[in-house]
């Protein structure tokens, strides 16, 4: 039984969240019964202190309503990438707009998750309002479908309000930074993505990857443009991330 990719990193992730005290101080704001509203840049700042990062295409990052497609490497290469936006934008554009669309629960391997981990992950999300929009992830939650479709509706509606939302069309983690194949894309996010620049709004790729040095790369895109929903607007999404990633990375699109 593999044990995932996001369940081995956790250590990691919790030991950064202990920079300046953080760690400390959210989990006193967690078991307080009426959860205050922390400031999401202001603590991924500290959190990220010791990060070495590389930009490219800051300025095609829009100031308003948009959606943000990425590859998916593993959690301590993108989480640090997208949470470093939201302190980017702050900085640049006065702005904390950004949500980003991530699972519901840990995982422990593909077909299970940690007991109790949506409960403490919702709690989480909510010490940051309108930072995080969390989806169901596996099957068998009673709640997948209707979970998935209400996610889609918040979505579009978080862009319409000016939103930034951060979304990976990629189906599963990619543990060798590989663009992943083509059938495991999440067609939904096509069709999100479709929906969303029919009505006038930009759909923004990233490519994002760590090289030998620690140091991850941000490279940002200009807008695309989806043509069509499902495999082919995901294809379409990927295939612009693609092209913003080192050749030997970019999968199914390296040809």
């Amino acid at each position: 039984m593999a044990i995932s990719p996001e369940l081995r990193r956790l250590p990691k992730m919790i030991e950064k969240f202990s920079h300046d005290g953080l760690l400390q101080s959210l989990i006193k704001d967690l078991v307080t019964r009426d959860l205050p509203r922390r400031n999401f840049p202001e603590d991924m700042e500290k959190m990220l202190g010791d990060v070495e990062y590389r930009y490219n295409g800051l300025e095609n990052l829009p100031t308003s309503g948009g959606l943000l497609v990425f590859n998916h490497p593993e959690v301590h290469i993108i989480a640090p990438a997208i949470f470093q936006l939201a302190v980017l934008q702050k900085k640049m554009n006065s702005l904390d707009n950004l949500s980003i669309v991530m699972g519901g629960e840990m995982p422990i391997t593909k077909d299970i998750y940690l007991p109790f981990s949506p409960q403490l992950i919702k709690r989480f999300s909510q010490l940051y309002p309108e930072s995080f929009i969390l989806t169901p992830t596996y099957r068998y939650r009673g709640d997948y479908k209707s979970g998935r479709q209400e996610v889609s509706r918040e979505i579009i509606n978080a862009v319409r309000r000016g939103r930034l939302v951060c979304l990976a069309p990629e189906g599963q983690v990619s543990v060798s930074g590989r663009i992943q194949p083509v059938k495991v894309f999440h067609y939904g996010a096509g069709d999100l993505g479709y929906r969303i620049n029919r009505h006038g709004y930009p759909i923004i790729p990233m490519g994002v990857w760590q090289t030998e040095d620690q140091t991850i790369h941000l490279n940002i895109g200009k807008p695309l443009a989806i043509f069509a929903p499902y495999s082919i607007g995901a294809s379409v999404m990927m295939q612009g991330v693609a092209k913003l990633m080192p050749k030997e990375l970019r999968g199914p699109f390296s040809v």
